[in-house]
């Protein structure tokens, strides 16, 4: 399993495939309520973590890490880990690289980063997590953290499964 993106499903999971993954949600049919719906992830992160970080648990000053998937406006789109969430961070908010060159070489698409959240809203549907690794942010939220426990029994049944 893996936490890229797979464009063609059909081909990675073909019929009669066994594949381990997680149930994240489950779902009364509207025009049946006798029947019941699963939304399941195949995501290694997922699989091993589920989603600690869910929408509830969002707020600036939580510690994040996640990698870089894609770039939008001179930003860098950040796939946090333990959630179904991506966030934005521009390379002024971050330690370390070069801000002279394009963002695709100074933040490569996969590199994986340790942040804060500096700013989250969800206003009419829209979300907005800015991110950032600056010092100065990890002072201003210390102890702004996410308390939940690592299902060990889930890494070990990942572990084992590859």
């Amino acid at each position: 399993m893996t936490d890229e993106v797979i464009s063609d499903r059909a081909k990675y999971y073909p019929t009669n495939k066994l594949i381990l993954c997680r149930l994240i949600n489950e779902k009364v049919k509207p025009n049946d309520p006798s029947k019941h719906m699963f939304d399941a992830s195949a995501r290694q992160s997922v699989v091993k973590m589920g989603y600690p970080i869910n929408e509830e648990a969002l707020m600036a000053g939580l510690s994040v890490s996640g990698k870089v998937t894609g770039y939008i406006k001179g930003k860098a789109l950040i796939r946090l880990d333990g959630s179904k969430f991506t966030g934005i961070m521009h390379p002024n908010d971050v330690e370390g690289i070069d801000k002279n060159l394009p963002i695709e070489k100074s933040m490569k698409l996969g590199t994986h980063y340790n942040m804060k959240i500096t700013e989250y809203s969800n206003e009419g549907g829209k979300k907005l997590i800015r991110l950032s690794t600056l010092s100065k942010y990890f002072k201003k939220f210390e102890g702004v953290e996410l308390g939940f426990e690592v299902d060990q029994n889930a890494i070990n049944l990942w572990d084992n499964y590859q």
